[in-house]
């Protein structure tokens, strides 16, 4: 240590020496020897001597980091400088580029140098063994033996300021020579206990990562934390208190990890240490108590590693990010089949995530994450624990409280004019709907508003589904009743609609009135159907007309297909397909109120009225049909209808001057006429066939009259 510092100071003053010369070649001052120089500042307590920065670097401020930077910059308040990231963060010389033959000559020699001494020692002990020189006592001391005068020369010709990859080798391995020993002596031999053993181990992992951290030596930490944590699963010692033992090392090598900044490392670590608590808990099957301990440990101890290597850097961390998903998915999947488990894993999630929002150093993302896999775990605790209506009542609860967040959080600049594009209104006067949502979670960030709507849209996806699958499937529309359940299931996920829609978007309206529509259709069956959703179309379209519900034509559109609906299943199921052939059938006052329901909810709603006479037409075709006859007089009847339609348009069109009537008019008449000398002209009868030409005829020299006498203005 003394000499280090020796070192770097005669380094130090060099560098002084050099600018200072420098400067009176500039100046032409000259420079004595003997001229007192200030002395340089020690370094403090725990931090290496560092060279002097060079001119016009920037200070990267206290303790290695850079000012806080607001959210706008790319460095969150208390985060490190990214510029000091990885190994070397406490050079400030930058590494001279080494080509292949340096990289031959100075780090594979060495490297494959050492493995080769490994592999000797390995096949002396082999021969010793195989001929009975050495016994298992005296090899294993020889192989120690040997292992540490590997180890204290590579660290005396490291401390010796000797740089070179063969330092680095031997005392690589040495190390691993002393993790081998270990095994043999405690697994192999039973030469010391289990206990000390990895006692030993710990020992010197500790004693190789402190060698790592010195030399900024990345692949001696790899030695040493690895082989620590291995070591209670290569000596058998997990079901002998193993476990704990590897807990403790892996909290350590948490430490070491965001301390260091070691990514690379620490996914070795984490996939390390997780095969081997994973095994255990599979394999040996311990008790739930001890089990659910040891999943809070290490689960505890993951989501530190994640969120301490996301706390090192200015932006967002990817491995973090990686880690803590990851971490949740293996909570969920040792704990899916114990409801009270997953539900305190969910709660820790959560009060976790809420808490990181409130810490600057840590970014939004992971905190956000953190609570989103906390309501993934929560929903799978309630289909655990519950069933039926209680799990869609519940998921849709969680619906709700992301659409409270929804209304807290303005869409982001980014993501209006796509919203645009489909049609959904933006409140430009925004102001947050539950002020208390807002404040829960701090400073708003535009994360939280990608949360608020992936959660929203997940939630009633997950409810809506359910619905669906068990307690209302689409298929008992057309067959028995769904019962109470089912019909409070679907109403349950209208109300959620409802009440998410005003939380935040009042496009979630639709859904609300999707869940109505399917409530009316499974609760009665026929004629009931057909009158409750044209009387549903009309509120809706005298709602929108008078401004009570959601202005815009969101409203509209929903009561025509309200409407629509209802004239669907009118002819579907009501109205006789046939009945513009064969009248509405012996008991005709089921379709009549159909169609006339139909036509009046037409006639209220903004969207339908032009199709209103349509449809009145329509119902006014099955009357005559079925007052005539279904044969020779109803159809004649129908012809003269048509026809007398028709004229009326067109003097109605010429009268009011509307083109669009007029040639609607005109296709009517086109396609009576169709029917008079075609369909008529086959099928009637003989008195029957001349009164439609007849009246037809007349109809129509009446029409040509009036088109003559009132000409359209475009014409005239």
């Amino acid at each position: 240590m003394v000499e280090d510092r020796i070192t770097a100071l005669e380094q130090h003053t060099a560098t002084l020496e050099s600018r200072l010369r420098a400067l009176e070649g500039t100046s032409g001052r000259s420079w004595s020897p003997n001229r007192p120089e200030a002395p340089s500042p020690a370094p403090l307590r725990g931090q290496p001597w560092a060279a002097p920065s060079q001119p016009g670097a920037r200070d990267p401020g206290p303790h290695g980091t850079s000012p806080s930077v607001g959210e706008a910059g790319s460095v969150r308040p208390g985060s490190r400088d990214p510029g000091h990231h990885g190994e070397g963060a406490h050079s400030t010389t930058a590494k001279p580029k080494r080509d292949l033959e340096d990289v031959l000559g100075g780090s594979v020699l060495a490297w494959v140098g050492g493995v080769a001494v490994l592999a000797g020692l390995a096949f002396l002990l082999t021969i010793a063994i195989s001929r009975g020189w050495l016994g298992e006592g005296a090899r294993t001391l020889l192989a120690g033996a040997l292992s540490t005068a590997l180890l204290a020369v590579g660290v005396r010709l490291r401390e010796r300021d000797d740089r070179t990859e063969a330092a680095l080798a031997a005392t690589a391995v040495g190390i691993a020579g002393l993790f081998g020993t270990l095994m043999m002596a405690g697994a192999v031999y039973s030469l010391i206990p289990l206990a000390l053993a990895q006692a030993a181990a710990f020992a010197v992992g500790a004693v190789a990562t402190t060698l790592a951290i010195r030399w900024d030596a990345q692949p001696i930490g790899w030695l040493g934390l690895l082989g620590a944590l291995l070591a209670p699963a290569v000596l058998g010692a997990l079901d002998d208190g193993g476990i704990a033992f590897l807990a403790i090392a892996y909290a350590a090598s948490v430490r070491v990890l965001v301390w260091r900044r070691w990514t690379a490392l620490a996914w070795a670590v984490f996939a390390t240490v997780t095969v081997e608590w994973v095994a255990w808990l599979a394999l040996d099957t311990p008790g739930d108590g001890v089990a659910h301990f040891v999943l809070a440990t290490f689960g505890a101890l993951t989501a530190a590693l994640a969120y301490g290597l996301d706390s090192q850097r200015a932006k967002p961390n990817p491995s973090a990010l990686a880690l803590i998903t990851l971490n949740s998915v293996l909570m969920l999947g040792f704990a899916v089949d114990d409801a009270a488990t997953l539900a305190a894993v969910a709660a820790a999630h959560v009060l976790v995530g809420l808490a990181a929002t409130q810490i600057p150093r840590i970014s939004r993302p992971i905190a956000l994450i953190t609570i989103a896999a906390g309501v993934v775990i929560a929903d799978f605790a309630v289909a655990a624990q519950f069933d039926g209506l209680v799990v869609t009542v519940l998921w849709g609860a969680g619906a709700v409280v992301f659409a409270a967040l929804l209304g807290a959080r303005r869409m982001p600049d980014a993501v209006e004019p796509f919203v645009k594009d489909f049609g959904i209104a933006i409140d430009e006067d925004w102001r947050p709907r539950v002020p208390g949502v807002a404040r829960l979670l701090g400073r708003p960030h535009e994360e939280d508003w990608t949360l608020a709507v992936v959660g929203l849209v997940g939630q009633l996806l997950i409810a809506v589904g359910h619905v669906l699958a068990v307690e209302a499937p689409l298929e008992r529309l057309a067959g028995p009743s769904v019962g109470a359940t089912g019909l409070v299931a679907v109403a349950a996920i209208g109300l959620v609609a409802f009440v998410c829609a005003r939380l935040s978007w009042r496009a979630l309206d639709l859904l609300a009135l999707t869940a109505v529509a399917g409530f009316t259709g499974l609760a009665a069956e026929g004629l009931p159907v057909t009158l409750a959703l044209a009387a549903e179309g009309a509120l809706l379209g005298l709602a929108a007309a008078r401004g009570a519900a959601v202005r815009g034509p969101a409203d509209q559109w929903a009561s025509l297909a309200f409407v629509a609906l209802a004239a669907v299943h009118a002819l579907a199921v009501v109205v006789p397909p046939d009945a513009l052939v064969n009248g509405l059938g012996p008991d005709p006052l089921e379709p009549t109120l159909a169609l006339a329901a139909v036509t009046a909810a037409l006639g209220v709603t903004l969207l339908g009225r032009k199709a209103a006479p349509f449809a009145l037409l329509y119902l006014a075709s099955g009357l005559v049909v079925t007052v005539g006859g279904p044969e020779h007089g109803g159809q004649a009847l129908l012809s003269v209808l048509w026809a007398l339609c028709g004229v009326g348009a067109v003097v109605y069109g010429l009268v009011k001057d509307v083109r669009p009537v007029r040639l609607v008019a005109l296709a009517l008449l086109a396609v009576t006429a169709v029917k008079v000398f075609g369909y008529d002209m086959a099928s009637l009868d003989n008195l029957a066939r001349v009164a439609s030409f007849i009246v037809f005829g007349i109809l129509l020299l009446l029409g040509a009259f009036a088109w003559q006498r009132v000409r359209p203005r475009a014409l005239t």
